[in-house]
């Protein structure tokens, strides 16, 4: 009986002690540790702080992280890490902090912490990680995309949330997956990549990055801020489920042709050639063809014009 206790009782103490461990084990983190982290690991929980010294807060959210353990439904365990360096919380859309950025696979989520409070408490993070543990942006490209949102027939697949991104405004997405994983059973939300969809930035008339739309029934509202570091969770929530009324709605331009395809990607093209590095290259090369082009012309005419001649004679 008196073993048995024991054993029981040293079993407690082994289970209490990786409690402990797994719990706060929130590493330090190198910008270039956060790299290989995030490439390396499924699930990648980031505080990103300021000094512990200065900020209260960050302090504060460091313990209550300490505390988050993985839920029961992940397959693999959560990594916590805490990294300080500015640029790459800005690179992820993070502008204030303390703030959460969660990675699945390296795909980030933005953590909307209470606006009121302020607080980051344990037990909202781990329902949130719960909640958050599989990708809910969708990736459209021009193949896929009428197929998928039938945005300009307004027809079956409900409501659509769509951001239009390229390399250079990517913070952005940690923002909107925030939103999409709010908004995940009452619409869709997606994202699409004008880099290599120049087709479908046409077609939307996208020139700003990034650019969002609102898709409800064959009409699209334009989602806007007059501060970009405002390109948060909450407004883009409330955009897509009640303020988009407030925004003119315009009927969602049709599927370009065949033809209209063809022109925007030859113009794509020639654009592409005059913005890189050997643009004089590409001018010679067009100038030696249009020359070509004028002398086949000429000779055309001239052959034209003594056929005529003769057939005169």
């Amino acid at each position: 009986m008196c073993d048995t206790f024991r054993s029981l009782l040293l079993l407690f103490f082994v289970f209490s002690l990786c409690h402990v461990i797994n719990s706060s084990d929130v590493k330090q983190v190198t910008t270039q540790e956060f790299r290989e982290t995030i490439e390396k690991e499924k699930y990648v929980l980031v505080l990103f702080y300021y000094d512990a010294a200065t900020c209260t807060r960050c302090a504060d959210a460091e313990k209550e992280i300490e505390k988050v353990q993985t839920p029961e439904m992940f397959d693999q365990d959560i990594v916590k890490v805490k990294c300080d360096d500015p640029g790459t919380a800005v690179k992820y859309g993070v502008h204030t902090v303390p703030q959460l950025i969660f990675f699945r696979k390296a795909n980030p989520v933005l953590y909307e912490i209470p606006e009121d409070t302020r607080v980051i408490l344990w037990e909202d993070v781990t329902l949130w990680l719960d909640n958050a543990k599989n990708i809910a942006t969708q990736t459209l490209y021009e193949d896929s995309f009428e197929h998928l949102t039938q945005a300009s027939t307004g027809a079956t697949t409900g409501d659509w949330l769509v951001i239009f991104y390229n390399s250079a405004c990517q913070s952005y997405l940690s923002a909107i997956e925030g939103a999409a994983i709010e908004l995940k059973q009452r619409m869709n939300v997606a994202k699409v990549d004008t880099d290599i969809n120049p087709v479908l930035a046409a077609r939307f008339g996208v020139k700003e990055c990034p650019t969002t739309y609102f898709f409800r029934q064959g009409k699209m509202y334009l989602y806007f801020s007059d501060d970009k570091n405002h390109y948060d969770i909450k407004s883009l929530r409330l955009f897509a489920t009640s303020w988009y009324k407030n925004v003119k709605a315009v009927k969602v331009p049709s599927i370009p042709t065949y033809f209209e395809k063809l022109t925007e990607s030859i113009a794509m093209s020639l654009k592409e050639k005059m913005n890189s590095p050997k643009r004089n290259q590409f001018l010679i090369i067009v100038g030696i063809v249009m020359a070509v082009i004028a002398f086949i012309v000429s000779l055309v005419v001239v052959l034209c014009a003594k056929r005529k001649d003769v057939k005169t004679e």
